[in-house]
């Protein structure tokens, strides 16, 4: 139970980016829609569903490379990536609450999108 709370600190810690920048959700918003219009409008009715998986792939990629900077840039600069390093965290509890936050700050958008289907 432990480290469900250390996953959960950590996802908190890590999306807490996600909800303060108000642009990313913008963007996050209009570039797989973007991609699921130009290939419906394009492509027809039949191809709607592969417009769907590939907007929802998109979006994964994009919360991805989203997420990169803050990793790289943002925790270099305020430590907080030592304070992680020294603290008593296993490197899977790490990982998991990295992961997990960027994949809670990719849910709407994709609640977005799987309202198309």
């Amino acid at each position: 139970m432990k480290w469900i709370r250390k996953i959960l600190a950590l996802t908190c810690v890590h999306g807490s980016w996600y909800l303060r920048n108000k642009y990313w959700w913008v963007g996050s918003l209009i570039y797989p829609l973007s991609f699921y219009v130009v290939l419906s409008v394009m492509g027809g009715v039949g191809m709607g569903a592969h417009a769907l998986i590939g907007a929802l792939i998109s979006l994964i990629w994009n919360s991805g490379v989203g997420a990169m900077p803050q990793f790289l840039f943002s925790h270099r600069f305020t430590k907080l990536r030592d304070m992680f390093v020294a603290a008593p965290i296993h490197p899977l509890t790490y990982m998991l609450g990295a992961a997990i936050s960027v994949l809670i700050a990719s849910l709407p958008p994709m609640i977005v999108l799987l309202s198309f289907s």
